[in-house]
């Protein structure tokens, strides 16, 4: 890393320090009769940096090596995960305060756990959270909560103070916020001229099993490109886990994934990172001896292709509510059958959302409606029975969707094919979504995402969530959404804190969603997990906060 041998013995002196007023580690219980569980997920994080937290897989990872500040929590409200209690506005946690300027701020005061040690047995102090703010507002969106922090001030090693340059109704709520050991990387930080460099020279990049790097229940021992072995961590003194060790495994495969857990060499499979419910349905039918439990949980993960409004043809609204129309959805295809998915998605809400607009009128499969539409943007069939304009341009699109899960190539094989009898060409592109997403490098881009129960939509739907170079290609807004209204409820919707009013922004901002057909929303996928028939204390909340965060819970009757 081409670190200064000053620093390297800087930080040695102080974990010397640190470790002689540190407790001991926590007391071991006996032994199990199962000191390992193995669970399976059909993807495993690439980096376990945490500001690279917002993949599935990897806030999947986080639950059990670390926590965010704040969390939901299986009853969808806001909860302490690292701190005492939630500030408020009402129990004087957070206040509305003028600043010297005389614009309105707030300032939002947290108490940490005192209990909270990185497992190299330095404690977790305010100093940890000064740098962790730091260091997450240089790969924030630009719109998230960590964007709006002027300063983050503490007093003493457990309370610290964000003061917030607008008023926001999501002031207390810091799920973005992983906390980063600042006795081993701020030196690092503060010698990276750029935050992609701090990234590759971090810790968690280069060495990412070092003790001191986890502040979860569990910590990371062993790293490979499909298995990932998590341990105790000696210094977590919460509540302590009832495994020895965590062993997560990437299979792809449903019938590897099948036939490992009825060899039982599974113990768990993830239904957060997607499941083939083929499979699912398979191993239901093959638990004669009820071994195992298998739980489906509806979810806030919304499945949907997104348009790139940059592209020529693509900005004729015309087009887009035909190409949706062309589509029978939920797409069905084996392994993926409507019982389970219920209908059409008509928001980017579910039905089972607070803030769902129940008026929206569902948008049919209407192959007929679709065709009209095309002709009127001037596109009929050709010799090929794909549509051209009068200037020759064909009707054709590149898909872009990560093909290696084999149920996700199903459901581009079976878009491709409802588009081609539309007369629409579907070339299908395998990529790492979240590299071709940021630089808008698709023509249509499917893909899901998990929300929490409200979240913050200008940085997916305004303007100023659009990535682009100029702003390091920081935002969610990949179709390039530029909609004057949805920009000010966006707005709206970040400062206003009264509910009814907030709830009528919502269902503005659905409707104009609806209208402008910037994304096609394909189904709500429910979870599917199965789990140990002795097993107690595993519950799938439904939202993005997955359960590896109550792996303490976790329990063999």
């Amino acid at each position: 890393m081409g670190r200064r041998e000053w620093a390297v013995c800087a930080i040695a002196v102080v974990n010397v320090l640190v470790a002689s007023l540190a407790p001991p580690p926590a007391t071991a219980e006996p032994e199990s009769a199962n000191p390992i569980l193995r669970v399976a997920t059909t993807a495993l994080p690439q980096s376990v940096f945490p500001p690279d937290r917002h993949t599935a897989e990897a806030h999947y990872l986080s639950g059990f090596i670390g926590r965010s500040l704040t969390i939901y929590d299986k009853n969808w409200a806001v909860a302490c995960a690292l701190c005492k209690a939630l500030p408020t506005l009402d129990n004087h946690g957070a206040a509305i305060v003028t600043r010297p300027d005389g614009s309105m701020g707030m300032d939002v005061t947290f108490e940490l756990d005192p209990g909270l040690f990185w497992d190299d047995g330095t404690p977790v102090t305010t100093a940890d959270v000064v740098f962790s703010t730091a260091v997450a507002q240089k790969f924030s969106n630009g719109e998230s909560l960590l964007s709006d922090i002027i300063d983050t001030v503490p007093q003493g090693d457990h309370r610290v103070t964000f003061r917030l340059k607008k008023v926001r109704f999501d002031y207390n709520r810091f799920e973005e916020l992983f906390l980063l050991p600042a006795h081993l990387e701020k030196d690092i930080f503060e010698a990276s001229a750029t935050p992609q460099e701090y990234r590759a020279r971090s810790h968690y990049t280069t060495d990412p099993t070092a003790p001191g790097l986890a502040d979860g229940p569990f910590k990371l021992s062993r790293k490979m490109p499909d298995e990932m072995l998590l341990t105790k961590n000696p210094y977590w003194h919460g509540k302590i886990p009832h495994f020895d060790q965590i062993l997560l495994r990437r299979i792809t495969d449903s019938a590897a994934l099948e036939a490992d857990v009825l060899a039982g060499r599974i113990d768990v499979v993830a239904g957060e990172l997607g499941v083939d419910l083929g499979a699912i349905y398979r191993l239901e039918a093959e638990n004669k001896n009820a071994s195992y439990q298998i739980l489906y949980k509806p979810t806030l993960d919304y499945e949907h292709i997104d348009f790139n409004l940059s592209n020529d043809l693509l900005k004729d609204k015309r087009i887009r509510r035909a190409m949706e129309l062309s589509l029978d959805r939920p797409i069905e295809v084996p392994g993926r059958e409507r019982r389970t998915m219920g209908e059409a998605p008509r928001s980017f809400l579910s039905p089972g959302s607070p803030n769902f607009d129940p008026t929206l009128k569902p948008v049919p499969y209407d192959p007929a409606r679709a065709a009209a539409l095309f002709e009127e943007a001037g596109f009929s069939r050709g010799p090929d029975g794909i549509r051209v304009n009068h200037a020759g341009q064909r009707l054709a699109f590149k898909l872009s969707m990560e093909l290696a899960f084999d149920l996700n190539r199903r459901v581009a094989e079976k878009l491709k094919d409802e588009w081609s009898n539309a007369g629409v060409e579907i070339a299908l592109a395998d990529g790492q979504i979240s590299e071709i997403l940021p630089k808008r490098q698709f023509d249509l881009a499917s893909y899901s995402w998990a929300n929490v129960p409200e979240f913050l939509i200008a940085p997916v739907y305004a303007k100023s969530g659009i990535p682009t170079a100029e702003n390091g290609f920081k935002g969610d807004n990949f179709p390039g959404f530029d909609n004057a209204e949805m920009n000010e409820v966006a707005a709206a919707l970040t400062t206003e804190l009264d509910p009814g009013k907030r709830l009528l922004l919502w269902r503005r901002a659905q409707q104009i969603y609806a209208e402008e057909v910037p994304a096609i929303p394909l189904s709500f996928v429910p979870n599917e997990f199965v789990i140990p028939a002795t097993m107690t204390g595993f519950e799938p909340t439904g939202h993005s906060i997955p359960t590896s965060f109550w792996v303490e819970d976790w329990a063999l009757r």
